[in-house]
């Protein structure tokens, strides 16, 4: 949900890829921004696309 989220999709777009209801991905990502102390949805993507680039996909694990 968090590549999604740093490539720039919207949680209608996420909800598509991922077969999860548009509210299911506001809810997590929501969540998501509380537990890590972010202030918005922004900042997470911002914190999101940060992460995508010091550890890329299948090289994390």
């Amino acid at each position: 949900m968090l590549l999604l989220l740093a490539q720039g999709l919207t949680n209608k777009q996420i909800a598509h890829r991922l077969f999860f209801c548009e509210n299911t991905i506001r809810n997590n990502l929501l969540a998501l921004t509380r537990k890590l102390g972010l202030d918005d949805h922004t900042h997470l993507a911002e914190h999101s696309a940060a992460l995508t680039v010091s550890c890329p996909p299948n090289s994390c694990r």
